[in-house]
């Protein structure tokens, strides 16, 4: 599996994913890091068959809406 953390995750979830064995990069070391536009992360997952995980309710939203990325995990946070 690989996997693409949102920038609202901590660094210590992709460590921990990779200890897993998980292919797992975080937002803020790819494209424009924390910078990039939601469309251009979710075009990134897509192209490199990345599952997205994400805390914001926008990426469930697209992904329920226009089908990207194909592959999400939400992690609701608690505010």
């Amino acid at each position: 599996m690989k996997a693409l953390c949102d920038v609202h995750l901590p660094y210590r979830l992709v460590n921990r994913l990779r200890q897993r064995g998980v292919d797992a990069t975080h937002v803020n070391r790819i494209l424009d890091g924390s910078g990039t536009k939601d469309a251009v992360v979710a075009a990134f997952a897509d192209a490199n068959d990345r599952v997205r995980i994400a805390t914001d309710s926008d990426f469930r939203d697209r992904h329920c809406l226009a089908g990207t990325p194909p592959r999400l995990i939400r992690v609701p946070c608690a505010s």
